[in-house]
């Protein structure tokens, strides 16, 4: 028996939905720097025909506009968790 092909629309919906929260990060300068797998998260959303939505999580790594000493500075200042 052959496996169900997954569906598109829901899989081309979460790639939307991560990429905006990596847009929303890059217009404000940060970068998240590790963005894999894990940190792709499906939580329940009776609200969305999916009955999930898409969430990044993850560390920010910095901003995208710093020297390297700046870097460091920004990256003490902004290292911590962040769900959109």
């Amino acid at each position: 028996m052959a496996a169900a092909l997954p569906d598109m629309g829901k899989l081309l919906a979460c790639a939307v939905e991560v990429a905006s929260a990596l847009a929303y990060l890059h217009a404000r300068g940060i970068l998240h720097g590790d963005l894999t797998c894990n940190n792709v998260l499906l939580l329940e959303d009776v609200d969305d025909s999916r009955g999930f939505t898409t969430k990044v999580r993850g560390i920010i790594q910095g901003r995208a506009d710093c020297s390297e000493s700046q870097h460091v500075h920004h990256a003490a200042l902004m290292c911590r968790n962040f769900f959109f």
